[in-house]
């Protein structure tokens, strides 16, 4: 392969709003650098922006390449001879042979601050284990999981208060900013690798059913557990009458509680509020909730004291009366 200085060729390889708004940014600091954009269709997915990156190549004429998931994509690589590659929102594995293709490789974006939880959902893992600080990672793909080299990464301050939204939000923009300061080096071919260092950790793949709240965790753990994986994510969610309870919002409850890990402890119809015992003598105070596909106030559904949300097995904890 021919060594090169600069970079002339930027191929686009993505989807989701940061992909979109990357590719924005690219086009607008240099147009004359984008050489195409590989998306897929993810219309079944609510966080698509099929539709704009679509237009959007349409209207400023460029080279628009639509793939069926993991099919592959080297031959649209061949035929477009792109020096750089950049990836942003791609759920498929790029095949060694495919990233060996391109003087200056694939270059990924990973919302952690690598080695730290490579892997799937990094924001969501690291909010669940309560960090305070997380951020993300501007690395070249490599043949392993998040394991190459990084470009930039820069630090994002996690809030107490903050759900996985704001976090969301934060990283986005600073990526975003990346791009204003970065991108017109990297096109110089200023791009000043440097080897991860550290042990790391590994996130694995989340699915539906991890979201089960265990009430028999403290109130700061479960606290931690549904900001996480609230908007836009399913959501952490109890058993409620044999359906499920999502909770959208909680807080910690102030005190010292006595009773069943589960249990409700208290209504407050003056907050339309309920607090239910958690683990360690502790209570959570849910705010907002969903039940068969209303979001409402708790008390809407939860009237009786005597209620016990289901949280293990299938014959202990059932649920009270409502």
């Amino acid at each position: 392969m021919e060594k090169k200085n600069s970079i002339d060729r930027v191929m686009f390889i993505g989807s989701k709003q940061l992909g979109y708004e990357s590719l924005y940014r690219m086009f607008r600091l240099a147009p004359h650098a984008l050489c195409g954009c590989i998306t897929f269709d993810d219309r079944k997915d609510d966080r698509n922006c099929y539709g704009l990156i679509k237009g959007f190549c349409e209207k400023n004429k460029i080279p628009y390449y639509c793939v069926s998931g993991k099919c592959d994509i080297s031959q649209i690589i061949i035929e477009n001879k792109p020096d750089i590659c950049f990836v942003i929102g791609w759920y498929f594995i790029i095949q060694k042979e495919i990233l060996d293709m391109v003087p200056f490789g694939f270059v990924g974006i990973h919302a952690s601050l690598l080695p730290a939880y490579r892997g799937h959902a990094p924001l969501v893992w690291a909010m669940i284990n309560g960090e305070r600080e997380t951020g993300y990672s501007v690395f070249k793909l490599d043949d392993g999981v998040d394991i190459g080299d990084i470009l930039y990464s820069e630090k994002i301050r996690i809030e107490e208060e903050d759900y996985i939204n704001d976090v969301l939000e934060k990283v986005e923009n600073s990526v975003l900013h990346f791009w204003d300061k970065r991108y017109g080096d990297i096109l110089k071919g200023r791009l000043g690798w440097r080897k991860q260092e550290g042990e790391g950790s590994f996130a694995a793949k989340r699915i539906e059913a991890d979201g089960k709240i265990d009430w028999e965790k403290d109130a700061q753990y479960l606290y931690n557990f549904i900001r996480a994986q609230s908007c836009p994510y399913p959501g952490a969610y109890t058993i409620f009458k044999e359906n499920k309870l999502i909770i959208w919002k909680a807080k910690k409850a102030q005190g010292i509680f006595y009773g069943t890990c589960g249990q409700v402890a208290y209504i407050d119809m003056a907050r339309k509020t309920i607090g239910v015992i958690c683990g360690e003598n502790s209570a959570l105070e849910i705010e907002q909730v969903e039940y068969q596909g209303n979001k409402c106030c708790p008390t809407e559904i939860v009237k009786l004291l005597n209620i016990r949300f289901q949280w293990k097995g299938d014959c202990e904890n059932r649920v009270g009366g409502g």
